[in-house]
């Protein structure tokens, strides 16, 4: 589960997160976030299929919530929106973009389990990028990879090659483009000139510079990088343990 949090006040959004991490915790599901301090940050990072749920605080700096899903549902009528704020006469019209459901702050853990529970009864598929995969022959086709499934991505002549446990995925887009596409948490790391690996698929770091994936294969960091990415690996372990210590 990938969620993002759009909220202006961050000890809120931090807030908000722990309450969906213990949520998830006692589900025993995984889950991700981005978080974002206004709807303008969010819109620009978004693409269809990258979020399972957004969670928007409606009062907000120069673009509001409701403003913020009336541009959402543009471009994709379905993401789950569930809305946040202290105030009830914003209900009405915010339920005109369709939301799953509209929490009053302080939010109460009973209320955001109900929202989690539908989500996770509906089969909510898990976040996932679009991507155009290159065939062979020159032409192209749309195709979509699960977040979780990615293990590394390197460049290659005309684009990059997406690596995954089934299959390795040829792409028309270039790598800087990949690192664009994808969550800004920490998760994906440029551990080279020309790779960038998911940092939830590493398993083990060898002093030779060898990275070693959970699916066996592994990769090279760049000795000029070495220190770097394993410096920001271990920040990314240790915000990921702190987070399923909340609450």
């Amino acid at each position: 589960m990938h969620c993002a949090i759009v909220e202006d006040y961050l000890p809120h959004a931090e807030y908000l997160r722990g309450l969906i991490q213990e949520d998830c915790a006692e589900h025993g599901d995984p889950v991700d976030f981005s978080l974002f301090a206004d709807g303008e940050s969010f819109l620009e990072s978004f693409r269809p299929g990258l979020y399972t749920i957004v969670f928007l605080d409606i009062v907000m700096g120069d673009l509001s919530g409701f403003e913020t899903a009336q541009k959402l549902r543009e471009t994709d009528p379905k993401l789950p929106i569930v809305f946040i704020t202290s105030e009830r006469d914003y209900a009405l019209d915010c339920y005109r973009v369709h939301p799953m459901d509209f929490l009053l702050k302080p939010v109460k853990k009973e209320e955001l389990s109900w929202c989690l529970n539908t989500l996770r009864e509906s089969f909510a598929p898990p976040a996932c990028l679009e991507l155009t995969e290159r065939l062979d022959g020159g032409s192209s086709r749309s195709c979509h990879v699960v977040l979780d499934d990615i293990l590394y991505c390197e460049s290659i002549r005309h684009g990059c090659l997406l690596h995954t446990p089934d299959r390795d995925i040829p792409l028309r887009h270039t790598l800087s483009e990949i690192t664009a596409l994808l969550p800004q948490n920490g998760r994906y790391f440029q551990c080279s000139q020309g790779i960038l690996v998911n940092f939830s698929q590493i398993e083990n770091f060898l002093n030779t510079g060898e990275i070693i994936l959970k699916d066996g294969s592994s990769i090279f960091c760049s000795r000029r990088k070495l220190k770097e990415t394993k410096t920001a690996f271990a920040d990314y372990v240790f915000s990921k343990m702190r987070a399923d210590r909340l609450h």
